[in-house]
């Protein structure tokens, strides 16, 4: 095995390689990606944002797609989305709580902030949905899908394949699954609600399946939430994603209320 190599090289050498650049849908396995290239599997093949693609497969128009474990292929296509804006200003939002969560305060991570947004009634909120539970955490495995991107297809994904979701919610009728961001990116890879899509539509075909993207930032010390609701018009087709709705939350704490003894030691304090 050849000595590893920076991402940028190990992938033109890939594609001058093992890629037929006139196929539209070129199969990838591990051999190939590390035999050639020296790297491993995980380091060439996480792809999150169309800005990270490797100019190899930009020149010819190409993303990568997980289809087997070790397996990939790369499809000519747009695999990404933009975010799109959200109405501003932000929805001022009071957490619903009669204590502050200080466990959450510590760190900058994607599950403390969906934790956190969870915790005080913002994900319930913004479902407009009430008894939201939390059900789903962390990487599952795929059944048997197949679908088409644009006329290309179809692309079998075998069994077993992993899938993450960062968190899935389960209400009386909904499933909510959601993807998480630290900051807010230009875009994402459409695999990332499309795969959890299909699995929970196939494992739980009787409620409704809701994919969102969330993003956390901070503005003057304080949280804000941007949170995108999606829809597949077509579960075959992995370009059938759109747009249903999105907004932004700054999160501002519960003004307290003085209790009556406290009043009258602030009046007099305030007469000295």
């Amino acid at each position: 095995m050849p000595m590893p190599m920076p991402i940028e090289a190990a992938w033109e050498k890939l594609v001058r390689e093992r890629v037929d650049t006139t196929a539209d849908l070129v199969t990838l396995t591990k051999a190939d990606i590390e035999s050639v290239t020296g790297n491993e599997l995980r380091l060439m093949t996480k792809i999150d944002h169309s800005a990270e693609l490797p100019k190899a497969l930009q020149r010819h128009g190409y993303f990568i797609l997980p289809v087997k474990n070790g397996d990939y292929v790369l499809v000519r296509g747009n695999g990404y989305h933009t975010l799109e804006k959200l109405p501003e200003p932000p929805t001022i939002f009071r957490p619903q709580l009669d204590f502050e969560l200080v466990s959450l305060n510590i760190g900058d991570s994607e599950p403390q902030h969906l934790n956190y947004a969870y915790n005080i009634g913002l994900l319930e909120r913004f479902a407009n949905t009430n008894g939201l539970r939390q059900t789903i955490h962390g990487r599952k495995r795929m059944p048997s899908i197949e679908f088409s991107v644009g006329n290309i297809g179809p692309i079998h994904v075998k069994a077993g394949v992993q899938v993450e979701v960062d968190l899935g919610c389960e209400g009386r009728t909904d499933i909510v699954l959601i993807e998480a961001k630290v900051g807010k990116p230009e875009d994402f890879i459409v695999r990332q609600l499309y795969y959890p899509y299909r699995k929970w539509r196939l494992e739980i075909p009787q409620k409704r399946i809701r994919p969102w993207f969330f993003c956390s930032s901070e503005v003057f010390g304080k949280r804000l939430y941007k949170i995108w609701e999606y829809q597949f018009t077509n579960e075959d087709q992995y370009l059938s994603l759109e747009f249903k709705r999105g907004e932004s939350f700054l999160v501002e704490p519960q003004k307290k209320r003085l209790t009556v003894a406290e009043l009258l030691n602030k009046h007099v304090a305030s007469q000295r």
